[in-house]
């Protein structure tokens, strides 16, 4: 990627450790400053195309190291946590495209793509190959294009040219309504709707159209969690969100995402965060 393509992309960035929209449909600008440590929910199925600097991201107990150079697949919501690592580089820049499913499905079923069998694990990371760096680079110059005439056709393009990569047989995982990974998401989905509800493996299993056994499995190796770890990383990531975006109280940020125990909830929270929720909700009082 040249200098000029990145010094564009920066320029419809604006601020930093901040993820903004761009004027075309589906792809943000993401640009942070390291070091920083990040929990976050990917609230959407994305691509992240790594343009400069380096991250970990932690899904449970897996681990990915992405830099300058690679492709990354998030395809749910999923409950992770963001290493910005400090190396050469002044600051960390991804282009991300937030999927479609029906948009994916409809370019696969016209070049007919076959793929080799998906990786087991839900996140996938793969290297920009020349087609895919030049694409993205005329992707990225349409920003500068008020009418942003080609913006979509590059976009289609640029999937096409990922379908040839290795990444190609998660995306087409990712639209098969038949594939471990569609029944995970299914599962997933339901999870970050109903987080605050009780909800049993047994249920999660009977909406995937799984047995339980092979369900939890799928889901642990999709995922990095159990299914319930994974509720009650979302339960804690909300929680947090309440109380420092919307500066509620503790009680009824517990009671709100689903815990009926207010200690339990305070040994959790503490537990994720490194910080107690009544820490979390002095200092918003003290800074107003």
């Amino acid at each position: 990627m040249t200098p000029n393509t990145l010094n564009t992309l920066l320029r419809h960035a604006g601020q930093h450790d901040k993820l903004k929209p761009s004027a075309i449909e589906h792809i943000s600008i993401n640009v942070a400053k390291p070091p920083i440590l990040v929990d976050t929910l990917a609230e959407h199925t994305l691509l992240a195309f790594i343009l400069s600097g380096e991250q970990e991201i932690f899904l449970g107990e897996q681990c990915y190291t992405v830099q300058a150079g690679d492709v990354l697949f998030v395809p749910f919501n999923m409950p992770i946590k963001v290493q910005f690592k400090l190396d050469k580089r002044p600051q960390f820049v991804s282009l991300n495209l937030a999927l479609d499913e029906k948009w994916l499905g409809e370019i696969i079923q016209k070049i007919q793509t076959i793929n080799h069998h998906a990786s087991s694990s839900g996140v996938a990371v793969t290297k920009m190959t020349d087609p895919v760096q030049n694409c993205l680079a005329r992707l990225i110059d349409q920003l500068d294009d008020p009418n942003l005439a080609l913006a979509e056709l590059y976009k289609q393009e640029l999937m096409v040219h990922l379908l040839s990569t290795p990444l190609g047989a998660s995306l087409t995982a990712f639209v098969s309504q038949d594939s471990h990974l569609h029944k995970i998401k299914k599962a997933s989905d339901h999870l970050y709707a109903h987080f605050a509800d009780k909800i049993t493996v047994a249920q999660l299993a009977d909406l995937s159209g799984m047995g339980e056994s092979s369900f939890y499995h799928h889901f642990k190796a999709v995922t990095g969690f159990s299914p319930l770890q994974y509720q009650k990383q979302l339960r804690l990531n909300h929680a947090n969100f309440l109380i420092l975006t919307e500066k509620r109280s503790v009680s009824e940020t517990a009671f709100a995402v689903g815990y009926e125990s207010l200690s339990q909830f305070s040994r959790e929270y503490k537990r994720a965060f490194g910080v107690s929720p009544r820490d979390d909700v002095d200092k918003n009082t003290a800074f107003g």
